[in-house]
């Protein structure tokens, strides 16, 4: 019976300086971000683990929140309606990485859905009834197409305004969603 637990402590037994980064707190006064530095690494106590349990260690000299976003484990929302704010979520650094502060934050951002407007059909009704308003109603804004079909799109100035908007990227559907084409960019 001795033999099966020592067996078991000698398989499920690890080494301190074997654990991740992110079993580590390091201690550290002052930095320069970007750089590397020494730090004095321990393992955390809710691990148990045997040998030396602390150590000097290079790591760098960043706190988790300036970490790519390639390094981070984020989580949003799935279902999000656009709006001018951004939306909250929650990131976790990846567990073989290194860096100082808290490992989980709050983090925001905007969010890019596509509501299923085509910027290539809207294109083409500002090209043919942009003077009836049409791209306008396409996009949802109601208001401003019956101010186009009323005033036979300005008399063509404000059909040829819209297309300049459409090509520059400013004119987007009323609901502040992405034109299809463009949702997969992001």
């Amino acid at each position: 019976m001795n033999v099966f637990f020592i067996l078991l402590k000698f398989c499920f037994s690890r080494k301190c300086l074997d654990y991740w980064p992110d079993h580590f707190i390091c201690e550290v006064d002052k930095c320069t971000i970007n750089s590397n530095i020494s730090a004095n690494c321990t393992v955390s106590p809710n691990f148990s683990c045997e040998g030396e349990r602390s150590s000097m260690k290079t790591i760098p000299c960043i706190y988790c929140w300036q970490l790519p976003v390639s390094s981070l484990r984020c989580y949003f929302r799935d279902q999000c309606k656009p709006k001018p704010r951004p939306q909250p979520g929650s990131c976790s650094v990846l567990p073989n990485i290194v860096c100082l502060g808290t490992r989980t934050f709050g983090m925001q951002q905007y969010c890019k859905t596509a509501s299923g407007y085509s910027w290539g059909l809207t294109i083409f009704l500002s090209l043919f009834f942009g003077g009836f308003g049409a791209d306008r109603f396409y996009l949802g804004y109601i208001a401003f197409g019956f101010l186009k079909l009323l005033s036979l799109g300005g008399f063509g100035i404000w059909s040829m305004v819209d297309l300049i908007l459409l090509c520059a990227g400013v004119l987007r559907p009323e609901d502040g969603s992405l034109f299809k084409e463009f949702a997969s960019s992001y």
